[in-house]
């Protein structure tokens, strides 16, 4: 039985601590074998936009708890639109045909990215998909300039082939196939190469929907929202990729942040201005302010900006078990046992799980919080160094993780 369900089995204390003028703190706990998030009810009051963050992509008990939460800030706290770390074309493609989903398996491997796919987030996916059969819709929709799942290219294809000339096929085909190797090359002829075949298959794609537009709609090969979704996803694939040779570890990554702000940003005032909103994302996507030495502005800095203290960010880690290193294609056991590490300071406020409602940073004051402190993201390098109470408004601690289903059985 994985550990995530034995877990499940014993009391997971969560304490919420918030300054008052006296300096005290107020505790709040819960049993996990009910799962009961009712501590956000007060964390949350007021926000308008919540934040999920995780430390790796490689906890899959952390994606089993966010998932949960999830549910409960629909089910409880209203928030109606969920938007997720997903290609923004592959999502709302997705959500546009959620109908055609069974249990909403289809809608998260179409979706997601191969390291998401795993059977942490099916029951997520299953509530919306029940859900979109209700009044009361979590809708699903996603914020990434890359293509993440099938969802995209299967419409883009399906339509763009109703157009009867085959190099016009091929051309978009091999344009997009480019942009999906562009970030990975190391040599700069492949590069500039396959960033030009991108853009002329990229350009080819928005001219031949624009021309055909009447012809898709009056044939129903494709819908005006769906033509709208292709038209913005390839536009955004195009911005993100204008970057030269050598820069897409630093000019690159913060053009990608920037525009991904910007879906974020622009579906929230316009197709969702009336609705509260749920964000998922890395802890360093959707973080408030940068950790030490970093100098890229995020997704998240861009938020704050816009939105102020509508944004509550919310940083999660796992104190130990098992991660699954995509970057190395292994499972590696772990546990954040060293002084100065955010894990082991919330881990020995109990031996538990703790959740930490941040007061506002304050110069100057000597609550842990309020100081430097070690995280374990290693997606972000291993280990990244941050005031906590500047960087996110609350953070979560997991104290035990397995790696995700699917990388389980896939490395047997």
């Amino acid at each position: 039985m994985r550990i995530f369900i034995n877990f499940l089995s014993i009391v997971f204390c969560v304490f919420i601590l918030s300054c008052n003028s006296s300096n005290q703190y107020k505790e709040n706990i819960y049993d996990v074998e009910n799962p009961d998030f009712s501590f956000l009810k007060e964390a949350l009051k007021g926000k308008r936009i919540v934040a999920l963050g995780e430390s790796s992509l490689g906890y899959g008990d952390l994606q089993s708890l966010k998932g949960k939460m999830v549910q409960y800030l629909h089910d409880e706290l209203d928030y109606d639109v969920f938007i997720m770390d997903a290609g923004y074309g592959d999502a709302k493609i997705c959500w546009e045909n959620i109908n055609l989903s069974d249990d909403g398996a289809e809608t998260k491997g179409n979706s997601l990215n191969k390291n998401s796919r795993s059977e942490e987030f099916s029951p997520l996916f299953k509530y919306i998909k029940d859900q979109s059969e209700t009044d009361d819709k979590l809708i699903y929709t996603g914020y990434d300039t890359k293509i993440s799942g099938n969802a995209f290219n299967f419409k883009l294809g399906n339509t763009i082939n109703r157009v009867e000339i085959k190099i016009i096929q091929d051309s978009i085909t091999s344009g997009i196939e480019s942009f999906n190797t562009l970030f990975r090359l190391k040599d700069s002829f492949e590069f500039q190469y396959h960033k030009n075949k991108s853009f002329a298959g990229i350009d080819l794609a928005i001219l031949v929907l624009n021309d055909n537009r009447e012809e898709f709609l009056e044939k129903e090969i494709a819908t005006k929202k769906e033509l709208d979704i292709l038209l913005h996803t390839l536009d955004y694939l195009h911005k993100s990729s204008d970057i030269d040779f050598g820069e897409a570890n630093n000019v690159g990554l913060a053009l990608r942040d920037s525009l991904m702000a910007e879906n974020v940003i622009n579906q929230i005032k316009t197709e969702y201005s009336d609705k509260k909103i749920i964000l998922w994302g890395h802890n360093g996507r959707i973080e408030k302010s940068a950790g030490e030495g970093d100098n890229i502005k995020w997704m998240g800095h861009y938020l704050v900006e816009e939105f102020g203290d509508d944004y509550y960010a919310m940083g999660m880690y796992c104190k130990k078990g098992n991660i699954f290193a995509h970057w190395k294609k292994t499972n590696q056991p772990f546990d954040i046992n060293e002084e100065g590490f955010i894990e082991k300071t919330l881990f020995d406020i109990n031996q538990s799980g703790v959740f930490v409602n941040l007061p506002k940073y304050q110069a100057g004051q000597t609550e842990w919080f309020h100081n430097q402190i070690n995280g374990y993201e290693p997606e972000a390098g291993g280990k990244v160094f941050f005031i906590p109470s500047k960087r996110f408004d609350g953070v979560l601690l997991l104290p035990e993780t397995s790696v995700p289903t699917f990388i389980s059985k896939s490395t047997r």
